[in-house]
């Protein structure tokens, strides 16, 4: 594809004279608000030759069996040794801080929320 180098499931993109986030997200079947997250945008305006990162998917979404509300439900509630604890975060708090407090990887924590260990 033109103007576009792939990396696992990032695109680099070029935007042309005349595109518009709208475009550009059907053309990597992803979405506007896919795009603005991963690009810091608070707006939808783009200028021609700036450069986005493009989330993509490795497949169209209909090769998917579960959202990914499904799936992030099926990893909490997958059966683990030990007992569930529900927490309510609260300011201040951080995965480091709840890791050290139930004595988890931050890792796991992560994983079982659906975030990323670098989440705020």
């Amino acid at each position: 594809m033109f103007g576009c180098k792939f990396f696992t499931n990032v695109a680099d993109h070029s935007v042309k004279y005349g595109e518009t986030l709208s475009e550009i997200a059907a053309n990597y079947n992803t979405t506007t608000t896919q795009i603005k997250l991963a690009n810091e945008l608070t707006s939808n305006f783009i200028r021609t030759d700036d450069y986005l990162m493009i989330p993509v998917s490795y497949m169209n979404e209909g090769n998917y069996s579960m959202s990914d509300k499904q799936r992030r439900m099926k990893t909490q509630n997958k059966s683990r040794k030990g007992k569930r604890i529900e927490h309510s975060i609260k300011r201040g708090e951080s995965l480091w801080l709840l890791s050290r407090r139930y004595n988890v990887k931050i890792n796991s924590l992560a994983s079982w929320n659906g975030i990323s260990p670098k989440d705020i």
